[in-house]
């Protein structure tokens, strides 16, 4: 039996409800700290399906960040003299 493989052959990302942890328990908390908790998870949660939404779905302006960012770097790195070869 094989792994599921990601979109680059490299191993699948695991689904969203696996990064995220289970709700702790909040019972010796006050209703405002179980809100302000609840809604930092709530929030975690939507950001990691944003990027598994991302990551299986790129659009063009995410390949445009992926290149601004990569050019970026190289820039600072010829600026800085830090070799190409030693971020490999």
């Amino acid at each position: 039996m094989s792994a599921p493989h990601g979109p680059r052959g490299g191993p699948a990302a695991p689904p969203a409800d696996a990064l995220l942890p289970e709700v702790p328990d909040l019972s010796h908390l006050t209703e405002e700290e179980k809100k302000i908790i609840l809604g930092v998870m709530d929030r975690q949660k939507k950001e990691v399906e944003k990027e598994q939404s991302m990551l299986k779905h790129p659009t063009e302006g995410d390949a445009r960040r992926v290149l601004q960012t990569a050019t970026k770097t190289t820039a600072k790195m010829q600026w800085t003299g830090e070799a190409l070869s030693s971020r490999v």
